[in-house]
């Protein structure tokens, strides 16, 4: 191996960047353990959220993975995972109509839905989520509606159920 030294840097000849970024990823990476487990967090705090909200039975349709989780980026060790759940529609005008904090009072709700599966988790309306913290990690959950006109609105700090306002991209999974 050789080694070209000029200003601040070096560079080794001979050497696989190929090897050494296969090295560092095999090190970020979730493991099998850890990929299992957001799996089925994740999965269980959205049937529970379907099953309490809807009729049907779940395909994943109803909520979607956002973050770097929906992105397919999460890395280790898994500090959170981030959830967009889409409260039924026909409950848009309760929550608008409300007076005072609406944001909370959906949050709230969604709280109060979650407890009923995971008993003995202390769960959180924070901000614009309901916090679920596992002991492996913790389970952000965005409630938001989709609106007839294709989009979505979620809560926001300041402008409580009927906040900031998203185009849902028509690749985004679900």
């Amino acid at each position: 191996m050789t080694l070209l030294t000029g200003g601040a840097s070096a560079l080794l000849l001979g050497s696989s960047v190929g090897s050494k970024f296969d090295r560092f990823l095999g090190n970020i990476e979730l493991t099998v353990i850890q990929k299992l487990d957001v799996s089925t967090k994740q999965e269980g705090v959205r049937k529970a959220l379907h099953a309490a909200c809807y009729s049907t039975t779940y395909d994943g349709s109803t909520s979607r993975l956002v973050g770097s989780h929906g992105k397919g980026v999460a890395v280790r060790p898994p500090s959170d995972i981030d959830i967009q759940f889409i409260v039924p529609s026909q409950h848009w005008a309760h929550y608008d109509g409300l007076t005072g904090n609406k944001q909370s009072r959906l949050l709230q709700d969604i709280k109060q839905i979650l407890q009923r599966t995971y008993t003995n988790t202390d769960m959180r309306a924070d901000g614009q989520v309901v916090v679920v913290p596992f002991a492996s990690f913790k389970v952000e959950v965005a409630p938001g509606f989709s609106l007839p006109t294709g989009i979505s609105s979620f809560a926001t700090r300041t402008t409580g159920a009927a906040g900031r306002r998203l185009r849902r991209k028509p690749n985004s999974p679900s």
